[in-house]
């Protein structure tokens, strides 16, 4: 039978093993916390990302718009420069 000399001293020789499987347990709760955050934010930035992605995307067709509809403006502009230029060349004449 164990007495209680031979109980206290297997405590004392488990106490080390005991504080650290503890310290241990504790180490790797704060390492998968850790690591779930770092996925967490990951995730997050994967949306973020996706979503500027978007944004990008949508300002590109909106700036390829808005330089075709330019193009298209410089070259109403060029005829309408021409034609005054022509009718100011037939006042001219007539004078």
């Amino acid at each position: 039978m164990t007495t209680r000399k031979d109980s206290a001293k297997w405590r004392e020789m488990l106490k080390p093993l005991i504080l650290a499987l503890i310290a241990l347990a504790s180490a790797t709760t704060a390492y998968v916390k850790s690591h779930s955050e770092v996925n967490e934010g990951s995730e997050r930035n994967a949306v973020s990302m996706a979503k500027m992605e978007t944004r990008i995307e949508l300002i590109e067709q909106r700036t390829s718009k808005v330089e075709r509809e330019s193009e298209i403006l410089k070259g109403t502009l060029s005829d309408i420069k021409s034609d005054v230029s022509f009718i100011r060349g037939k006042m001219e004449a007539q004078k």
